[in-house]
């Protein structure tokens, strides 16, 4: 390549455009060896898993009801005025990867020179990626294992309820609309009044009741 004469070196650059918006070079992505095979990145993973267990160096990355693989770390910082390192100047890290089963989301939380008594990954940087996990898995719609997932086909099928009527006894007409009384208003054995806007939320008699004629029927909607 005349731009980039060493192709085998790593390029970052997915493509070169001139001024004129012509695309003068790109450059895809060749698969060029299996570093990891299947079975030994998933090993890796549970391996990190144990670490977010009971008495692992990332328990406090830990989110109940999500498997979470991850690697905490803590290094001491090279002092030059010593030429040797810092007793005095670390950095915090903590690595994740989840769902273990699945991995989709990676966290990397990194503190350089923590200030204060602690200083080491797992007490200082694994908190923090437990709280982005528990911000990230509702935003994504994650599921936990502590929650009930219902599927369905997306299809909801609303029966149609009979249309209301009034024999010898009162019925339950909770829920009814306005529309869906109206009819019952021709019903001349009960002088009938409806009050309000919306659905029936009360009503007097009480469903069940028997019914003489020129019973006076009150319905109550909002």
């Amino acid at each position: 390549s005349p731009l980039f004469p060493h192709p085998t070196l790593f390029r970052s650059v997915k493509k070169v455009v001139s001024p004129d918006g012509k695309v003068l070079e790109s450059f895809g992505r060749e698969p060029v060896r299996t570093v990891l095979s299947a079975d030994t990145a998933k090993n890796m993973l549970y391996m990190m898993e144990e670490a977010t267990l009971t008495d692992g160096t990332a328990r406090r990355a830990s989110v109940e009801g999500l498997r979470i693989s991850a690697k905490t770390g803590t290094a001491q910082l090279y002092d030059p005025a010593i030429g040797s390192y810092s007793g005095e100047a670390f950095v915090a890290s903590c690595l994740a990867l989840f769902p273990t089963e699945d991995p989709s989301i990676i966290v990397y939380i990194v503190i350089n020179h923590p200030k204060g008594d602690e200083f080491f990954g797992g007490r200082i940087a694994a908190p923090i990626v437990k709280e982005v996990a528990e911000e990230l898995v509702p935003y994504l719609g994650i599921p936990l294992s502590t929650e009930n997932v219902v599927e369905h086909t997306g299809t909801i099928t609303v029966p149609r309820r009979p249309p209301p009527s009034i024999g010898t006894f009162m019925p339950d007409l909770s829920g009814y609309s306005k529309r869906e009384l109206l009819p019952l208003l021709a019903d001349t054995r009960y002088t009938i009044t409806i009050e309000g806007e919306g659905w029936v939320s009360g009503q007097s008699p009480a469903p069940g009741t028997d019914l003489s004629e020129g019973a006076v029927i009150r319905l109550l909607l909002e």
